[in-house]
């Protein structure tokens, strides 16, 4: 994640042009994240927690990323968007950070959030294919961003009843994936 915030942060500064400036900024970005997350984490941290941390990162920087597409208007500076998906993935992990040392979830409930979210926004799309010539970009977005939510709130509620593993998400998602294929 440090590595990620470090490289948006650059292209939000315009620093690409620079490869050493690039280069320097990603190996600071990702030491400074190792070394943050090794000294938060020095007395340990179990996988599940480990894993809702991860991605409530993950989700705040894909809803920055479709935020920042949403909101940006051409007159827009070029900064803006990059700056919009490092601060929506920070959110994220302070989200993810507040659950996982208030709740120290297991990794199949997090793991079942996660497929309700991805699950919702590929059915989405695939379902709102057919009306893509007549959509506007961000109508496409904005339903994703709300269908993503969705999903992950009603497996989220979901997962409180049913107990189940990563393994068994892992099985029902790959098939899910080959009946897509």
């Amino acid at each position: 994640n440090g590595l990620a915030h470090a490289m948006l942060l650059c292209a939000a500064a315009q620093c690409g042009s620079s490869p050493q400036l690039f280069a320097g900024s990603a190996v600071l970005g990702a030491g400074l994240g190792v070394g943050l997350s090794a000294w938060i984490t020095r007395d340990g941290i179990s996988g599940g927690p480990a894993q809702v941390i991860n991605s409530a990162a993950a989700w705040g920087s894909y809803q920055g990323t479709l935020l920042a597409t949403m909101l940006a208007e051409p007159a827009d500076p070029s900064w803006r968007p990059w700056v919009t998906i490092s601060l929506a993935g920070l959110a994220g992990t302070g989200v993810g950070t507040f659950v996982a040392y208030q709740f120290q979830p297991a990794g199949g409930p997090v793991a079942m959030v996660n497929s309700g979210g991805i699950w919702a926004s590929v059915l989405t799309t695939l379902f709102m294919s057919p009306a893509f010539q007549y959509l506007a970009v961000d109508t496409l977005q904005t339903v994703n961003l709300v269908a993503a939510n969705g999903g992950m709130l009603l497996l989220g509620v979901v997962s409180q009843y049913v107990q189940i593993s990563r393994g068994r998400m892992f099985l029902i998602d790959a098939g899910g994936v080959l009946g897509l294929l």
